[in-house]
């Protein structure tokens, strides 16, 4: 009987060395059930945070592009306004230049127009001397005929002025 109790109480000693590492894996297995719970739910939220970030990532390539087109245009623009500026530059100077000529222009025909009218002056004088030499020669005429005219006569009075 020895033995039947020596085999119950190992029996039972092995009974409770089994349940002990049955406890004991069970925690184990819990642990490690939690542990992967907060891995997966740590890994959601990474997974979230990623999303985000690529949505965000996203957004910013976006706006980067825009930020690109932009740039283009208003590099066009630049261009655009430099050549409008190279172009109204030029035309200055060729306004200028006609500005120039034409005030070159104006000062000939002014000093052209003075000596003419210096000219026209002279002969103007010129002509009207001659009027009165004309004149002069004509009244010395006449008083020359009236010394030979009858005044007698009503024609020769009338010639005469008499």
């Amino acid at each position: 009987m020895k033995v039947v109790v020596a085999g119950g109480v190992l029996s039972l000693g092995l009974l409770l060395f089994m349940v002990y590492l049955a406890a004991r894996q069970e925690l184990a297995i819990r642990s490690y059930v939690t542990r992967i719970q907060r891995a997966k739910q740590q890994e959601q939220t990474k997974e979230s945070q990623i999303v985000e970030i690529k949505v965000k990532l996203q957004g910013v390539e976006n706006e980067l592009n825009t930020l690109r087109q932009s740039e283009v245009n208003l590099n066009k623009q630049m261009l655009e306004a430099k050549k409008t500026t190279e172009d109204s530059g030029k035309a200055i100077q060729t306004c200028k230049a006609e500005k120039e000529d034409k005030e070159r222009k104006k000062t000939e025909l002014s000093d052209t127009l003075a000596k003419l009218k210096e000219a026209q002056e002279a002969e103007k004088n010129k002509a009207q001397e001659e009027v009165q030499k004309l004149k002069q020669q004509l009244l010395d005429r006449d008083k020359a005929i009236c010394a030979f005219v009858d005044t007698a006569k009503e024609e020769g009075k009338k010639l005469c002025g008499l």
